[in-house]
């Protein structure tokens, strides 16, 4: 099975390990979630990531990302979304 590493482009890896971070240091938890997650898995180049977030809510997520990533609402978990622009 593939690790994290190898499913997440090297251009959004370290994105993903900040935001996994910031989430831990906020008392939540952060998942890859979505279309990355099958792509990868399948070897399909990866072309954005989606980090759902338990614990911590939209607001204080923003905030605590400081507005460096997309936070979306989905149901009642926010979404990281991020794009890998080439």
């Amino acid at each position: 099975m593939n690790t994290p590493q190898q499913i997440i482009p090297d251009c959004l890896l370290p994105d993903c390990e900040r935001i996994s971070r910031a989430v831990a240091a906020a008392g939540g938890r952060a998942f890859l979630v979505g279309g990355a997650v099958r792509d990868g898995l399948l070897g399909i180049p990866v072309k954005d990531a989606d980090i759902e977030v338990f614990g911590v809510p939209a607001d204080a997520l923003r905030t605590v990302l400081r507005r460096d990533y997309f936070v979306v609402e989905v149901g009642e978990q926010p979404i990281v979304r991020m794009r890998r622009y080439e």
